[in-house]
């Protein structure tokens, strides 16, 4: 009981990080300020702890309760500004969660300077750039968050876009993933999409 009223009082105090006073609030810079506050709150032991530490931007769908046997256990939700929104999923077994993924449409990489979600980490906490990998559809990239003697972390940005000249209009996303998987969970990596 008490550790559980420790936890609400620390997430209370930690509900969103404030924004620079010059920086424009975003849709990506929502998105931004969720990924520093799981990387700075993760790993989890619980889904408790998940819950309890979210920014308030987050919105939950209400769902019916997962299988017992469920080998991945999935919640969703969304973060809204200004009209846009961006889909969130936190993803696990039945003791904790191990990923959170987050996705946003919009323009790719390749249409603006910088991605808009990694500018405003990097203004926030440590992020670097270790590894990009080209796909058919889009592009892969790891980064690093935390610098060398704080909590590390590895972000996936994933890049996914419709074909050029399909019947529609070319669709493109962008997921952020996160492994916040406690040290002493093993296992493969999940396929946790966000909506």
């Amino acid at each position: 009981m008490i550790a559980r009223t420790l936890k609400i009082a620390a997430a209370l105090t930690l509900l969103a990080l404030p924004a620079r006073a010059d920086e424009a609030a975003t849709i990506e810079t929502e998105v931004a300020s969720v990924i520093a506050a799981v990387h700075e709150r993760a790993p989890y032991q619980d889904w408790d702890a998940v819950r309890v530490s979210m920014p308030r931007n987050v919105r939950w769908h209400l769902a019916p309760p997962d299988r017992e046997n469920a080998r991945m256990i999935r919640r969703s939700g969304w973060i809204e500004f200004e009209g846009r929104q961006a889909g969130i999923a936190v993803c696990g077994n039945a003791r904790t969660p191990l990923e959170v993924a987050l996705r946003l449409d919009g323009a790719t990489w390749r249409q603006v300077e910088q991605d808009q979600v990694i500018a405003a980490l990097q203004r926030v906490i440590a992020a670097s750039l270790i590894y990009r990998e080209p796909t058919m559809v889009g592009e892969v990239e790891r980064y690093q968050l935390g610098a060398t003697d704080q909590m590390q972390h590895i972000l996936r940005r994933v890049e996914n876009c419709s074909q050029e000249g399909s019947r529609g209009a070319q669709r493109c996303d962008t997921a952020y993933i996160l492994d916040v998987r406690p040290s002493d969970e093993v296992g493969p990596a999940l396929d946790c999409r966000a909506p």
